[in-house]
This record gives structure tokens, sequence and C-alpha cells, in this order.
């Protein structure tokens, strides 16, 4: 073996990442000279493997890729570490293979054998073994490049900017020297131009002001405030430190504070002291450059009030509505009352006073187009319909959540008639944010009978009133030639509207009143402070009923209840109802793969989320950590002390435990023993804890199916403070033991809910908007911090 050479820039979490994607192709057959998933020999695969998931191009042999990076010794090597052998097939280095942790790592052996994990302590590798070399610099080493998915891509699209700022960049930069573009690819890279964002959760500024970074220009409130004076003067505002959510305010501070650390001169110093990082300087600059070619106002990046204050925008892309034309037909979607189930509503207030335009055309200014009103009262019989709740009338796509500058918020969601239209359905002048009321979020699939809102109650904020009854404003469009065109909104509950006509509602879709009733036996006495100990499920659903593809389901469809520690399921019970059971959470999240039923999956990788505490802690093992090393089966090892941590990376070391666990039950099919604590907790509630099988007289949802891992320890943050926990993951739950908990809840459920719905949804849509910028604000949600609990959550 050669001596050190350099290494190349390493991206952070190159570890985990390159050893979760090699074990995504484990059986990918040995193709001599291949370099694609199709075949590949030993360094083709290795090169392969580098280059999609830590963007590096290493050379192309065994022998010229044991001249890249430095030595490691036998005793110190690393997941992603390569290791090299001598004398295989022919004189010299001529086999490689990359460790994941310890003595193994996975290699493209031979041909008929494939791409399998190995052992360094088979007599053949320890007879051939030579060495082992690090190619990449460690995380956050100097000269890193850039994360994956973070470089503007190629095809960003056209160089958009809100125009409702643009003359305060500008002003900004003349004031200071900055280059508007810089400023403007600053506002890009922190907020996507969005003046509400909250940046990640910052560990080491835990119960701190600066505990996240806040607004358009992502400052910390300490970095702010300084800066807040100079602001009010420039804008006549006085906001003091309230500036940091002024998008105006705070694009003036950024250019201040910009300046001062060396802009224009000495832009790299500038850009590096706003974030300290190397990836980061060249990101901006990239974006600045992109700018620099010219921008173009977008009226639709976000809105303002009537008193010139920012609210909030529209997440996904806004298509044009074609003023002035309707389609004169019915919807070719079913459609259920937008209300509770076994409620009258009226549509419109009837007697020619209501606002209910499906009978004709309504015009205004923006020209001819199809609506409905919906009051709870009459005109002759008012009845305030203000906060209640309104329901989705059709299974779609949650594509947008916003304010309006008249007052009130709009849900759209989007749907597709059985020959693939698209379908806009509008409702608005609801009361307050539905993403907060409502839990909705936006790109979350919802089945009809969702709530999606409440109704306003007074003009100020948000109704629309006709009389003294507050009413909920309901339209519909198709998309045609790239527009959207007003359509009738009928035939709703399967009957045409009338003005004035009564609709009574039957939203009410299968399976929630069972969601419901699990919810009450389970956790209602916890909700009510007469029990103290572990949430099965939550206090509350964090996301609405939602609609999940499942191809042996009714029309391929099922409905699901997502709380943070699992997801609900109705399946149909044979008789006319439904029974509930917990989804494979666990399962679908090691092995990186959703089932989409009738052996149909949908492969996501291993989840990339800490398995407890902070979802945004860099330093906390995650799921697929666990899928590297601590899912391989195991002996039966009962009575011997779980004496092992599992850290980020997916490596167990020896660690030495606050209090004694044991293992114990070993369970014959996954292969995996129990940890002792665990096993009684399970016994306890009506489960054997041999098998993890129910007992007769157990609920079905109450089921954690078989381990998926061996116990191990881990550390985390939890509220900001280090916690050493035990965990254990299964197919449908994660439990966590913390020995310094208050009794009772010492043991909890993990929140496998929370995690796999992020890891589902929300983190392939932030990496889509990261590849691609312009396609979307998604990459401007972030996570917000949740309001304290009031017991211990692992």
């Amino acid at each position: 073996m050669p001596g050190d050479a350099a290494v190349l820039p390493g991206l952070t979490g190159w570890r985990a990442a390159v050893t979760t994607t090699a074990l995504q192709h484990l059986g990918t057959p040995y193709v001599w000279g291949g370099t694609s998933p199709a075949g590949w020999d030993c360094s083709g695969f290795v090169q392969w493997v580098f280059h999609t998931a830590a963007g590096v191009d290493l050379p192309r042999t065994a022998g010229e890729q044991a001249s890249v990076g430095v030595l490691v010794p036998a005793n110190a090597i690393q997941p992603g570490d390569l290791v090299f052998f001598v004398n295989t097939y022919a004189p010299g280095i001529s086999h490689v293979g990359i460790s994941l942790g310890g003595d193994r790592f996975i290699e493209a052996a031979a041909e008929g054998v494939g791409t399998i994990v190995a052992s360094l302590s088979d007599p053949y590798y320890q007879a051939h073994f030579i060495g082992a070399r690090r190619p990449l610099a460690e995380d956050g080493a100097a000269g890193a490049a850039l994360a994956p998915g973070v470089p503007m891509p190629l095809d960003a699209g056209p160089p958009l900017a809100p125009e409702q700022l643009l003359p305060t960049f500008t002003a900004a930069a003349q004031l200071t020297g900055v280059p508007v573009n810089v400023l403007l690819g600053i506002a890009r890279v922190e907020s996507g131009f969005d003046p509400h964002a909250v940046g990640p959760y910052l560990p080491q500024f835990a119960g701190t002001e600066d505990q996240f970074a806040l607004g358009l220009m992502q400052f910390l409130p300490s970095t702010y405030r300084p800066y807040a004076g100079a602001v009010d003067q420039i804008t006549g505002k006085n906001l003091g430190l309230n500036g940091i959510w002024d998008a105006e305010s705070a694009i003036y501070a950024a250019a201040f504070y910009l300046k001062d650390n060396g802009a224009p001169g000495d832009l790299h110093r500038a850009i590096f002291a706003y974030n300290h990082a190397d990836w980061y300087v060249g990101l901006v600059l990239a974006w600045a450059n992109y700018y620099a070619g010219g921008v173009i106002p977008d009226p639709n990046m976000f809105v303002y009030d009537g008193q010139g204050r920012p609210i909030a925008a529209p997440e996904n892309p806004l298509l044009p509505v074609q003023t002035g034309q309707h389609v004169d037909s019915q919807s070719a979607i079913p459609l259920y009352a937008p209300f509770p189930a076994g409620q009258t509503w009226h549509a419109g207030q009837g007697g020619g006073k209501g606002g209910f335009y499906g009978q004709g055309l309504h015009t205004d200014a923006t020209g001819a187009y199809y609506a409905v009103d919906f009051a709870k009262g009459t005109v002759e019989h008012p009845e305030d319909g203000a906060g209640q709740p309104v329901l989705a009338a059709a299974d779609g796509i949650v594509n947008n959540v916003y304010a309006t500058v008249g007052g009130g918020w709009t849900v759209e969601i989007y749907s597709r008639t059985p020959e693939g239209t698209l379908i806009r359905q509008v409702y608005a002048n609801l009361r307050d944010d539905p993403r907060q009321s409502a839990k909705l979020k936006v790109n979350q699939p919802v089945v009809h009978g969702t709530t999606i809102g409440f109704v306003g109650g007074t003009p100020a904020n948000g109704a629309h009133t006709d009389g003294q009854a507050a009413t909920l404003s309901f339209a519909l469009y198709i998309l045609k030639d790239g527009k959207w065109v007003s359509l009738r909104p009928e035939p709703m509950e399967g009957h045409a509207l009338t003005d004035g006509g009564a609709v009574l509602s039957h939203n009410n879709p299968a399976g929630l009143q069972a969601f419901a009733q699990v919810w009450v036996s389970s956790d209602q006495a916890i909700a009510d402070g007469q029990q103290q100990h572990t949430w099965v499920w939550g206090p509350a659903p964090f996301a609405s009923s939602t609609a999940e593809t499942d191809l042996s389901g009714k029309d391929g469809m099922r409905v699901v209840q997502y709380y943070d520690k699992g997801r609900m399921e109705a399946i149909s019970d044979g008789k006319g109802g439904y029974t509930v059971v917990t989804g494979n959470l666990g399962t679908e999240m090691l092995t990186g793969k959703v089932d989409l039923g009738n052996g149909k999956t949908l492969d996501l990788g291993p989840a990339q989320i800490p398995l407890a505490g902070n979802m945004q802690d860099p330093t906390a093992p995650t799921y697929a950590d666990v899928a590297v090393l601590a899912t391989h089966p195991t002996f039966d090892y009962h009575g011997q002390p779980v004496t092992w941590r599992l850290t980020r990376g997916g490596q167990l070391v020896p660690f030495t435990p606050p209090t004694a666990v044991y293992l114990t039950n070993y369970d014959p099919v996954t292969q995996h023993n129990l940890a002792d604590v665990f096993a009684r907790w399970l016994l306890a509630r009506g489960l054997s804890a041999d098998n993890g099988n129910l007992s007769a007289a157990s609920a079905a949802f109450l089921d954690p199916g078989h381990p998926l891992s061996d116990p191990f320890w881990i550390t985390v943050n939890i509220d900001g403070t280090p916690r050493t926990v035990l965990v254990q993951v299964f197919e449908r739950w994660v439990l966590t033991y913390t020995p310094d908990n208050p009794p009772g809840w010492q043991i909890e459920l993990g929140n496998i809910g929370l995690h796999y719905y992020a890891w589902r949804y929300e983190l392939p849509l932030q990496t889509a908007a990261l590849n691609s910028p312009n396609a979307a604000a998604p990459s401007r949600r972030r996570y917000i911090k949740r309001k304290p609990r009031t017991r211990p959550v692992a």
C-alpha cells in the first residue's frame, strides 16, 4: 500500500450516505468491467457508490483507488473506509470493498456471487488483506464539498424573486455597496424568500433566544439586535428586535452585516461570516451569479396585506386562472358536502339575497366564474356558522394553504378525474391558518371528510358574511390549456344545487370513527391525567386523516391517521365495520421500502432520521444507522448485559450503561433478543414477551410486531439536554427506556409515526426543492419547535 495521499473533500454525513447506498444494492450481479447497478466489478461498485452517495469521483481500478486518501490502522476502520486485498485473481492490489464498521464490509465479490456483505475475519480475506484507506475528509473538514442535493442545478428555471421586495434589495445594495445579486442569493439559500421561515433547531443555543434562526434572512436574534436601531431609522417602522420578521428590515440588516464583515471588498469572507461553511459560500455565490444575469419579478412569491405587511404565501406554484372563462359542466369527481355529516347547510341565503352562483355566472372585476357560498342558516332563520369545521369535499392532495389580502385563509386541494384531468378545489374565507388549527400539511393526501379548516367568524378574521351568518366559499376549477377554468361545483352528494336549497351532508369517510374509538380506549385516560405512563398514540393526530396508496385496498387506497407514536390503519372487519391496526413503520424505515400493496414498493432508502430526541440533531443515530449493523440476526444471548452503544454512522461500540439491562426472550422469527425491561413491560400489557404475539384479550392495534434489532444504547439531545436512552426497533413500534425519567415514563413508545411521515412525505419534498430550487417553496417549510410537553418524551 502506498503512503498517505491527499484526501478528497468530504460531504457532511458521507459515511452514512456511502454505506446506506451500498447496502441498497445487495445482490447486484458481478460483471467484469461493469460500473453500474446493472452489473459491476469490485472497483466499479466502489466508484459508482462514492459518485452517487458522496458526489466524489474515485479512480477506476482497485490499485488506483488504493492511492487515494490516508492509511487507516486495522483497529480504527470506520464505515465508509475502503478495504483492499492483494493477490486474489492477479498479483498486487486486486480487490476492494467498503467497510461497514467492525470486521464487516460490502463487496462485489465474484461472478455467480454478486454484491454481498463479507467479514475481514474470514480466513480467505485475512490471508489477502493488505490495509484500509480513508478517501474523503471527515465531516466539517476544511475544503468540504457541497452537501448532497445542495448545489444549484443547471436547470434551475427562471431567476424569480418577489417583486414586492426588489426595490428594497436594490436600495440596500446601493446604501452598503453589497451587490444586489449577493443579497438575493442569500435570501434564496437561507429561506427561499419566506419572511416567516424558522430555521432548524440549534442545540448549541438550547434555551436561549438563538435556538432558531428567524425570518427572510435567517438572523439569530442576538445577531440582528445590534442592527435594529439603524434599520428602524431607514424604514421608519420602529420594530426593534421584531424587525427580524419584517422582510424589508431583514434585508437592510443583512446588507449591513455583510458590509461589516468585508463586503464588497472580500465577498468570500463576508459570506463565510454569515454561515461558517465553505460549501455555503459556494452555494450563495452560485445563486448570485445566477441572479446577475437578470431577475424576473414574481408577484406570487408571497403576499402582502393592505398595510404592506407580508403574510403567508402559497407553498406550491400557482397556475393562472383564466378570467372570463368557464365550463358549463358538472364535476367529473364525486363531491360531498364540505361540512360535517348530519348537518344541513344552505346554498346561499335564499330569496335571491345569498351568494350562491351555481344557477348562473357570478361576474366581478376578474371576470365570470362559478362558486357557491354555504351558510348554516337562512335569511329567515339565521344560524352562525363561525368556527364550524370545513371538510374536504373530495379525495385529493393539499396543494396550497395561504392567507388572502382581503382577510381569511384559503385551502386548495387538487384531484384527478378518471381520465386524468386535474381538478382544483378552493375553500375560501377560513378563520385561521389550517396548518395550525387543522394540522393540515401541504402536499398531504386527504380523503373526503378530512377537516381542512374552520369557517371564519367576522370580516376582520376572515369570514365571508351575508346578513348575520358566516359562510364558506367553495369553488371548483378544471385545468384547460395550462390555466384554471371555472367549473360548476356540483353534483354535490349526487344532487344539483339550487339557490337557497338545503344540502344534507353525508361526508363521513370510513374508518374515522374507528380511529377515534381506538384513541379513546388507549390514550384518553392519559390525556385526562388519570394515568401516568407512555402514550400509545399521542395527544392528538398531527396530520389530518390521509389517503395512502394501497394497491390491495378499495380503489387502490386506504384511510390512515398519523400520530406521534404510529399510524392507525382502518381495515374491514368483514361485518360492515372497521378494525384498526398499526402500520409496519419500523419495517419500512429500516428497509427503505414503502409498502404499496400487491407486492409493490417505493424505494426511498433507509430513513436518515434520528431514532429519538430532536429531528435535526446531527449527532444522533438514525434508522438508517440501525439498518447498517443492528438489524443483522444474532444468537440467543439470554442473560447477557446490554453494554453497547449505537453511534451516528451505524457502529456499535462498547459502552458502560447507567443501569443494568439484560437480554432475554430470543425471537426465533427475526433472530433478535429483547431487553428484559421491554419484555416485562410488554408482558404486563397482554403481550407474550417470547415472540411478541398477542394474547387473546389484547387489541390488534397493540401489537408491536417482531423485534427488528437487538436493544442498544444511544446518546441524544432531548429538549437540549444530552440523555442516554435504550432503544429497540420493532416492526410497528420503537420502544425506548430512559432510566432517569420519572416513574411511569421510563419506558415510552418512540415517535415513529412522526418520523415516518417526515421520511415519506416531507423529506422527499425538501430534497426535490433543493435539487430544483425554483420548484416551489416546500424548501421554505421548516420544522417548527413544538410547545413544551408536561411529560417526558423520548
